[in-house]
């Protein structure tokens, strides 16, 4: 069983807030800080950020739709 987490902002972001937390999460997830957790954790490497992690997250959730609806949910 995996885990996945992410990030969402507020619709009305500003273009500067939201290039920042982009930023920020990619070089924490290039660093040899967050590599180590990852290891020590169990976690294997995932990032997908902004129009990346948005498409993710639309397939994912077409996916679930599909899945409920042939559970009859």
């Amino acid at each position: 069983m995996g885990c996945m987490e992410g990030f969402l902002h507020a619709q009305g972001t500003s273009d500067d807030a939201y290039n920042y937390w982009l930023n920020a999460l990619q070089k924490m997830e290039q660093s040899p800080e967050w590599a180590k957790m990852r290891k020590q954790n169990g976690l294997a490497p995932f990032y997908k950020g902004g129009k990346d992690f948005e498409m993710f997250v639309d397939e994912q959730i077409k996916e679930i739709r599909e899945l409920s609806k042939g559970l009859g949910l």
